[in-house]
């Protein structure tokens, strides 16, 4: 069923070696408890440390509940290498859904899609409770490799101020990306008649949340077709939208990418008042809101695309149970995830909100009260009706690489002059990447 160990697990497999770094866990403490080793990358940055410490407290008498709390960029590569090892694995972590997919299509990830129909009532929750759903690297058969910590959606931020100083109207629920590039217009400014630009009118970066994939949906383009197996970077469309991505930049209404790297970033350009309207990850929203807590800005949903529809890019975060887990371990692991998408779990996420929302849908009519902006809904109301998670496949830890230099293709207009040429180039290595995975299946 399963491709051999990708490259990357080879890797880490010829490291493992060299080092000898083994580690023994066992089942079951002193007192006859399982012993669960909850993974928390991020630490309470990312989590909602109350919903760890009530479930906890709640099941103490049959689990030893520990956490793993390491930086987020390192926890993937280290429970790679216990993977590799067979010894040591923490047995229930997150990560973002690419790498889920990753860990599932490689055998790692326990299919949870029985237990999840079983266990939870669907209607009760948004469409990212199956975010990682499986439909490629087994056709005909339907995985579900995890389920959700957070939802880190997106949508556009404005600063009032700068829209009220130049008597901009506000955007609403209704504009279109025809709306978003005239406001873009209007806003972007040479305040002090030097000839630079010292306001731009909107900022977004060349990557799949907040870059390449809204303009792809916005305009109607996939870069991939039958279902992920072959490349589609030759369709119209693709080149259709990211020209539509380019634009901007010819037009000076855009922050360059190295103007927005130069000020610190995008929370602090927006935050600066150096951008007028920035997409942005919700996760984003918590060094702005450290940093600039008077700021006075708000939220909008996504705007509409010349497709009909909304580019509501989420990414769902998610949870798995290693398969190679104990029965015991991996009972101990539903039960916390079970507890994690309850409603007291839920209302707590909806509550604090560390990096994204819960999926469960009364908690998120309650998400982000009392927070900044006041429109925090406009990160979430779009979901259901025009999510879109970031196009995960059994590929995409290789095709991500691809895509992203695709995306900074269309904003460097001056290196990359002609996007068809390029795009038909990367056309035949995304290609190559999915011929070599699905001939070795």
């Amino acid at each position: 069923m399963k491709k051999a160990l990708s490259a990357a697990l080879a890797i880490v497999m010829v490291l493992t070696m060299a080092t000898g770094c083994k580690k023994s866990t066992a089942d079951v403490d002193a007192q006859g408890r399982t012993n669960l080793l909850i993974g928390l990358p991020g630490g309470d940055g990312v989590t909602a440390m109350k919903i760890v410490d009530n479930f906890k407290a709640a099941t103490a008498d049959k689990y030893n509940v520990t956490t793993d709390e390491g930086a987020w960029s390192d926890f993937t590569k280290k429970v790679k290498l216990q993977i590799v090892a067979k010894d040591g694995v923490t047995p229930v972590f997150f990560s973002d859904s690419e790498q889920v997919f990753s860990f599932g299509a490689e055998g790692a990830a326990l299919d949870l899609k029985d237990w999840i129909d079983k266990t939870f009532d669907a209607t009760k929750y948004n469409k990212a409770l199956y975010g990682v759903k499986d439909e490629v690297t087994d056709p005909g058969t339907t995985h579900v490799w995890g389920v959700p910590h957070a939802l880190n959606s997106i949508a556009m931020i404005y600063n009032k101020d700068i829209f009220d100083k130049y008597g901009v109207a506000y955007p609403t629920d209704d504009w279109t990306f025809d709306d978003m590039f005239e406001i873009a217009r209007k806003l972007t400014k040479d305040t002090n008649g030097d000839g630079e630009t010292d306001i731009w009118g909107i900022d977004y970066y060349h990557n799949v949340t907040q870059g390449w994939l809204p303009f792809m949906l916005a305009y109607g383009a996939n870069p991939y077709r039958d279902n992920f197996r072959n490349a589609n970077l030759d369709d119209p469309k693709v080149l259709e939208a990211m020209q539509a991505m380019r634009a901007p930049m010819e037009e000076g209404i855009c922050i360059p990418d190295a103007d927005r790297q130069a000020g610190g970033g995008a929370a602090i350009v927006f935050g600066d008042g150096k951008v007028a309207m920035s997409l942005m990850q919700y996760a984003g929203l918590g060094a702005l809101n450290k940093n600039y807590p008077d700021l006075n800005y708000d939220a909008v949903i996504m705007p509409y695309g010349p497709s009909g529809s909304r580019p509501c890019v989420y990414v769902p975060n998610s949870w798995m149970i290693y398969s190679g887990a104990s029965e015991k371990v991996q009972a101990a692991a539903l039960d916390f995830l079970a507890y994690y998408l309850s409603e007291e779990a839920q209302m707590i996420n909806a509550k604090e909100c560390p990096s994204g929302f819960p999926v469960l849908k009364a908690a998120l009519e309650v998400s982000g009260e009392g927070k900044k902006p006041a429109a925090t809904d406009a990160f979430f109301k779009g979901i259901d009706e025009h999510g879109s998670s970031i196009l995960e496949n059994p590929v995409s830890s290789k095709a991500s690489g691809i895509m992203n230099g695709v995306g900074g293709a269309a904003k460097n207009y001056e290196k990359q002059p002609d996007l068809a040429e390029y795009l038909a180039e990367q056309n035949k290595k995304l290609q190559a990447e999915l011929d070599f995975y699905y001939e070795g299946l």
